[in-house]
């Protein structure tokens, strides 16, 4: 009697939107940079997938979805005029965007003219969510 009580436990727990055995991650990077600026550079791999490079003017977007393993790591590096900055997007243990085990993710990279910024959330972060995490480097 408890096998069949199991099962019924695990099929209504999968059917739930936050709880899925295969969870998908989002990662959205977006320029606040000042308009009329440099182009933002974007440049973001793992190794398995090399995303290649992206532009971004001030209000532009890239977003990203992958499957991860234990193992998986995706690491940026970003250019503005001048300015660069490189650091691992999503890792194992990550401080901000990490395996999160049976719920979608979503992570969010900010890039200002002061450096970077990171908020989760379902839906797009308000800008007074972000936190900043890290300066640009000339």
């Amino acid at each position: 009697m408890t096998f069949p009580l199991i099962i019924v436990f695990f099929v209504l727990i999968h059917t739930a939107n936050s709880f899925t055995f295969n969870p998908k991650y989002t990662l959205h990077i977006i320029s606040n940079l000042p308009t009329n600026s440099s182009i933002l550079k974007i440049h973001c791999r793992s190794g398995d997938d090399d995303l290649g490079i992206r532009t971004l003017k001030s209000g532009d977007q890239f977003d990203f979805s992958f499957h991860a393993q234990g193992n998986t790591l995706f690491s940026c590096s970003f250019s503005w005029g001048l300015k660069i900055n490189s650091f691992d997007v999503f890792s194992k243990g990550n401080k901000y965007c990490s395996i999160v085990y049976f719920k979608n993710e979503h992570c969010y990279y900010l890039m200002g003219d002061d450096g970077f910024y990171f908020a989760k959330g379902n839906s797009m972060p308000q800008l007074s969510d972000f936190k900043f995490i890290a300066p640009w480097y000339d």
